[in-house]
């Protein structure tokens, strides 16, 4: 590993979240993103593929790779390897969950207490991080470029059809994902009067993605 890189992006988006959540609720959502990650860096090591850069961006931690070092099936293994590793979180909560006799219902209702601050207890922590762990897998793996599903998804494509029907894919799902997840942090916003960190982050994706768009169709007309 050569360097470690912080944006602009991801200083704004912690921010935000500093100003709308609690202390112990950052510290169990960073938990959760520190083991994602690690389940990057774990699969590189077992694949052998060596990490130049690790970016602290607005959409998360992005782990470079050594370029030309890896195929797009190796690929989809390092980017699986984040959500892959929230699942076994998750599981492991639900299965601690169901063994002490409680509900998926009264997982989401201590979890949703602990996020208002009405519930500090241990169990309240814990549903918390399941529900964190949940959504952090389940949103890395949106066909969104810069996520974990995009990568999968492009390389998918990319074997089967070739790169350029690829690109097209991954632009197409890119917007209609940024717009879907863009509209849901709006409504959290507006409605239920929560969410700014997750309205910045819906919102900078919104960008980068319409960005990306332009500065293709831009190459496009030059070359």
């Amino acid at each position: 590993m050569k360097r470690i890189k912080i944006g602009a992006g991801a200083l704004l988006m912690l921010g935000s979240m500093i100003i709308s959540d609690r202390a112990e609720i950052l510290i169990l959502y960073f938990l959760s993103a520190f083991l994602h990650e690690c389940g990057h860096l774990l699969a590189a090591v077992l694949l052998g593929i060596g990490v130049k850069e690790i970016r602290f961006e607005f959409s998360g931690i992005r782990i470079c790779t050594d370029e030309g070092l890896t195929s797009y099936k190796s690929e989809i293994l390092l980017a699986a390897a984040g959500p892959f590793v929230n699942f076994i979180c998750l599981g492991m909560c639900m299965v601690a969950f169901l063994l002490s006799g409680r509900t998926y219902g009264e997982v989401t209702a201590l979890a949703e207490a602990f996020i208002s601050g009405r519930e500090y207890s241990s169990v309240g922590a814990v549903s918390f991080f399941a529900v964190s762990a949940f959504l952090q897998g389940g949103l890395n793996l949106l066909p969104v470029r810069s996520f974990d599903g995009g990568r999968i998804l492009y390389c998918c494509v990319a074997l089967l059809l070739g790169e350029r029907v690829a690109e097209r894919v991954i632009d197409v799902l890119s917007a209609f994902s940024a717009l879907v997840l863009w509209t849901v942090a709006l409504y959290l916003l507006l409605k239920v009067g929560s969410g700014l960190g997750i309205y910045v982050f819906a919102a900078c994706i919104a960008f980068s993605v319409t960005r990306e768009t332009v500065n293709e169709k831009e190459s496009a007309v030059i070359s």
